[in-house]
């Protein structure tokens, strides 16, 4: 009986280490599927939130040139036509003849790549310039059943890439026939990426996230029923200094505010006064980089809320 459980511990164990396994993921496989949702870009109200399908499905040949289609998965529209070769990811966009970069999964630390439509745009109040990008640093993620890597960049907006996922945010700032159709105050991001139809990868945020592929879902806002609330900081965008203002509950034992990057890492944290009412703290952010931060309202050791805010050079 004891070699009977020696041996079935070695095999759970050695289950636990094929899933470890780190392997590489094509993004461009047949029946893929990212599912995307609008978020407000600095966490104000927004009555509406939208969801809609990119998809992999059937060939096509350009230029002798084997490629995938994606569709619209919502009205099955034509998008672009991908290919992949030595783990990077080409692109012919809907109405264009010349074939673009969209991922490089074999870049190393210190290695840059260009946007491939380097380009300015407006994303709220913020004109942000999309170009040139730098491999900061390359870590491994677990998705799904095997590890994968997650490649971090210094650009306009820090972005993260991951091997068969891309983006978190939209494939829209990519895709051109897309990418200035955003409504005011909002940015789309990645709801799920489905392989094989399994979800492999999910948006962490379960008020965002829905298996929901399309259309429209109407959000009520419970923002002035909170007893505790966090709001956008102000100025926002801002360059050094910024103030984020909330009110707490009479009820109240402890509270903070913490400043995160978009890795999730705690850059610093603010204990609040739990008086009950509105009051605000300061931020000096002369020490960071540029680029896009979290801020969350913690009470009684519970998140609040999570906020963005944009410090600029």
């Amino acid at each position: 009986m004891k070699n009977k459980t020696v041996l079935f511990v070695l095999l759970s164990f050695a289950f636990v280490l094929r899933a470890q396994e780190y392997s590489y993921v094509p993004f461009v496989q047949e029946g893929a599927r990212w599912s995307y949702c609008t978020r407000p870009f600095d966490y104000t109200f927004v009555p509406n939130r939208y969801y809609f399908v990119y998809e992999i499905n059937g060939d096509t040949t350009i230029n002798f040139q084997n490629y995938k289609i994606m569709k619209n998965g919502c009205n099955n529209a034509y998008i672009a036509a991908l290919r992949e070769q030595d783990k990077k990811v080409y692109l012919i966009n809907y109405g264009e003849e010349k074939e673009r970069l969209l991922y490089d999964f074999s870049l190393s630390v210190g290695d840059t790549f260009c946007h491939p439509y380097p380009d300015t745009f407006r994303l709220g109040n913020l004109w942000v310039v999309y170009g040139l990008y730098e491999v900061i640093s390359i870590d491994t993620i677990q998705v799904g059943e095997c590890l994968r890597k997650r490649f971090n960049t210094h650009g306009a907006l820090m972005e993260t890439f991951i091997e068969g996922i891309g983006t978190p945010y939209s494939l829209s700032f990519f895709l051109k026939k897309y990418r200035h159709g955003l409504p005011l105050g909002v940015v789309y991001e990645l709801n799920y990426k489905k392989e094989n139809g399994e979800i492999v990868y999910r948006n962490a945020d379960e008020e965002f996230f829905t298996e929901n592929d399309c259309g429209t879902v109407r959000i009520e806002n419970n923002l002035e029923k909170s007893e505790n609330i966090l709001y956008q900081n102000s100025p926002n965008p801002f360059n050094k200094k910024t103030t984020i203002q909330y009110k707490l509950s009479e009820k109240t034992i402890n509270a903070k505010i913490c400043i995160y990057d978009l890795n999730g890492k705690e850059l610093r944290c603010f204990n609040l006064n739990t008086a009950k009412g509105t009051s605000s703290v300061e931020v000096n952010a002369s020490d960071l980089p540029a680029g896009i931060y979290l801020y969350s309202l913690i009470v009684d050791n519970k998140v609040v809320a999570t906020k963005r805010m944009i410090l600029t050079e």
